[in-house]
């Protein structure tokens, strides 16, 4: 990521310290701001699962399953290859 190359060459002193505070800062903050952009689409999302679900093609279970483990990898494998990035870059 940009962020880890920026960062990269970053001493062990006081300084460095607290530039790889505000880099693990402004990352987590990235990290945070991105995930609200889901609230425009649960509503959408909402809409057509009442629609559905009153027409009986699925249960409250079966999609809340499904919805968990199709949105998985982008929501746990990228944030944390991210992580592991930006942690051994900046180290």
């Amino acid at each position: 990521s940009i962020i880890a190359l920026i960062y990269h060459s970053l001493g062990h002193d006081q300084a460095s310290i607290q530039s790889r505070t505000g880099a693990l800062f402004f990352v987590s903050m990235n990290m945070m701001m991105s995930s609200f952009s889901v609230l425009g689409v649960f509503f959408q999302e909402k809409i057509v699962f009442e629609r559905e679900q009153s027409h009986g093609m699925y249960s409250t279970s079966a999609f809340f399953v499904t919805k968990i483990l199709t949105e998985l990898p982008m929501n746990v494998v990228f944030p944390m290859l991210q992580v592991t990035l930006n942690t051994n870059l900046t180290c």
